[in-house]
């Protein structure tokens, strides 16, 4: 193991002492923290990245469902949830997240 050997990978994920979370199926994370997204006068579709980290072994699922946070499902977004199924040796895939059209002169977020 790298880690073993006083190196690390960049995309692991560590726990709080640096090792390296350990699990033949893997971790999933977001790819990123946040996600900014222009609206425009048309709907339009954008997507939050889920990897899998540490592994990939075997077949996995998770299931997701989109909260108010910063944008308003219904008037910023269209509310969603669903589940992720990750093929054996599959580490990316992605939740389409549609984006609400404001209207002309509206202020956009």
């Amino acid at each position: 193991e790298d880690w073993a050997r006083g190196r690390r990978r960049t995309d692991e994920i560590v726990d709080l002492t640096g090792a390296p979370i350990i699990n033949p199926a893997g971790v999933l994370t977001f790819q990123d923290e946040t996600l900014e997204v222009c609206t425009g006068l048309n709907e339009r579709e954008a997507s939050a990245v889920v990897l899998r980290r540490n592994g990939a072994r075997g077949a996995i699922s998770c299931r997701y469902k989109m909260e108010k946070l910063t944008a308003m499902p219904g008037y910023d977004y269209r509310s969603d949830e669903g589940t992720l199924h990750f093929a054996h040796g599959e580490r990316q895939k992605e939740i389409p997240i549609v984006v609400l059209p404001k209207r002309l002169g509206e202020h956009s977020d």
